[in-house]
């Protein structure tokens, strides 16, 4: 685990706004080797601390890199995610797919499950991304679901959450549909959580890793950057400072 630089955005306001720079930290770790037959898995954060290798050379093995830096925060603190694919020897084409995110959320009332990205999420605005999906909660029925949205009323389809579209059918949620959901790992993990979910303690986790072949290889990043959205109380809080500081300059 090392200590490494990533961006904090915050605005307060259209004519204010100020970017900080602090130490967050990662852990590497495995989540789950395939039944521990065959070569096993491995993640290895890189010299830099702004990523990792990950190595899973059979189906079925995950690996993850997390943190517990938003615990407690809200699902709309995360503004976005990027990071840069190293190629391997022999490597000259990107794969087609890339390492996820898996956020652990909470209604605060007992209820968790796992929103994950899907597709390429890189360098996208969280609150207005449309493809998250849902994984580690009980989804038997859209019921079950309806603590994600404050009540009102989910569904999943293909493992997407989805929301109402007030015409009798369904869309996509985005970031923002989530946004109040608090950022918290449950610290146990009992059934019907599955092997596959991430148990490392920590609520953010990239994860790269599959139940099928189609993640089996190797894949490296670096220049991992989040960036995050301060809570409501924060902009409060820049957005004073900022008009104590024009009031300064016109003293």
């Amino acid at each position: 685990m090392k200590s490494k630089l990533f961006t904090s955005l915050f605005v307060a306001a259209a004519a204010f706004s100020a970017t900080t720079a602090y130490a967050m930290d990662f852990d590497a770790f495995v989540i789950r080797n395939a039944n521990g037959t065959g070569d096993v898995p491995a993640i290895t954060e890189n010299a830099t601390g702004d990523g990792a290798k990950c190595e899973t050379p059979l189906g079925g093995q995950k690996v993850g890199y997390g943190t517990s830096h938003f615990d407690g925060q809200t699902f709309g603190s995360i503004g976005s995610v990027s990071f840069d694919w190293v190629a391997q020897p022999g490597e000259t084409v990107a794969p087609s797919i890339i390492p996820y995110v898996n956020v652990w959320v909470t209604d605060g009332a007992g209820n968790y499950a796992v929103i994950s990205t899907e597709n390429d999420y890189r360098g996208s605005d969280w609150s207005t991304w449309s493809q998250f999906k849902v994984f580690e909660t009980d989804m038997d029925n859209a019921g079950d679901l309806d603590w994600l949205l404050g009540g009102n009323a989910a569904n999943r389809s293909s493992q997407y959450l989805q929301k109402s579209d007030g015409l009798g059918g369904w869309v996509n949620v985005t970031g923002a549909d989530l946004a109040g959901l608090i950022i918290a790992d449950p610290g146990t993990y009992p059934a019907p959580i599955g092997t596959g979910a991430p148990k490392n303690g920590t609520g953010f986790n990239i994860i790269w890793g599959d139940t099928a072949t189609n993640y089996a290889g190797i894949y490296e990043y670096e220049n991992l950057v989040v960036t995050e959205v301060p809570e409501p109380a924060s902009l409060a809080l820049l957005g004073l400072g900022g008009l104590a500081l024009l009031r300064r300059r016109h003293a």
